[in-house]
């Protein structure tokens, strides 16, 4: 299957209720071509690199590989929409990385559930914010409290509470649920992020 020029394998048998067809019609109708800007291909399938990182889906040598274990083509979506939020991500670097504004907006939010955490007892350490990927924060907030755990009480402050874990997921997570959830809810809660992800979709038009 070719969507936008990338090829999609399936290098195993889907579930029943997903389809390639139905993937297609659903990646045209939520994710713009210019994301696919710089992809050769996208493979589904259940891999073993994946399930031993507990992870569904990443982005290697220009390549987007996602697990077909999955119960929905929404799903599937989802990982994709995220993966080419960090192919973006490559492409607009210093949109992203080098803009004062968008790195403060992130510190903030993360300084502000950091001390959430902390004052609830779930973080008893000195804990310096960066912007910078952090294992040990990754691992508390995804292993030992559980993100979905996390979704109501940063639901005022973040889109959602991966989000936390550095600069380039923020911004992944961001372009993620703008396209895929709320858009205006995003500019409400994060403008300055909505507006870096304004500026870089309008530039591919």
């Amino acid at each position: 299957m070719h969507v936008y020029g990338v090829q999609f394998f399936a290098k195993n048998s889907l579930p029943d209720n997903i389809t390639l067809e139905q993937l297609r019609k659903e990646i045209l109708e939520y994710l713009p071509q210019e994301l696919f800007r710089g992809v050769n291909s996208v493979f589904l399938g259940d891999f073993k690199y994946l399930q031993s990182r507990g992870a569904q889906a990443i982005s290697y040598n220009n390549s987007i590989f996602i697990s077909s274990q999955q119960e929905t083509t929404k799903e599937i979506i989802d990982d994709l929409a995220h993966e080419l939020g960090h192919n973006v991500e490559k492409r607009f670097f210093n949109n992203i990385h080098n803009n004062p504004t968008l790195k403060s907006e992130f510190l903030t939010k993360k300084n502000r559930a950091i001390g959430h955490l902390r004052n609830s007892g779930l973080i008893d350490y000195d804990y310096e914010a960066t912007v910078e990927h952090d294992p040990a924060l990754d691992d508390l907030l995804a292993n030992e409290i559980g993100l979905h755990n996390l979704e109501k009480t940063f639901a005022n402050l973040i889109v959602t509470p991966y989000s936390l874990v550095s600069l380039s997921e923020y911004f992944s997570e961001g372009l993620e649920f703008y396209l895929l959830n709320d858009a205006f809810y995003l500019q409400n809660i994060c403008p300055v992020l909505y507006n870096v992800i304004v500026t870089i979709l309008k530039s591919g038009e």
